[in-house]
């Protein structure tokens, strides 16, 4: 009796340590694809906006050190 409970104690222990991992790794990847990403909006985007459509002005240089720098 102790022992099936001990055994059941140790499975539940590894299929939550496995999902907790597989949760883990799932999130690592999802922020990694985020960082390397170009189709993704991320606050480097207002600079390369900037930069990549001269034509479009949608910040000046002081918006961009005000937002980017926070000068």
């Amino acid at each position: 009796m102790v022992k099936k409970k001990l055994e059941r104690a140790i499975e539940f222990t590894l299929v939550s340590g496995l999902a907790f991992i597989i949760g883990i790794l799932v999130t690592f990847y999802k922020l990694d694809h985020r960082v390397w990403n170009e189709n993704i909006n991320k606050a480097s985007d207002i600079e390369t906006r900037y930069m990549n459509y001269p034509t479009q002005k949608c910040y000046d240089t002081s918006d961009l050190n005000r937002i980017i720098y926070g000068k």
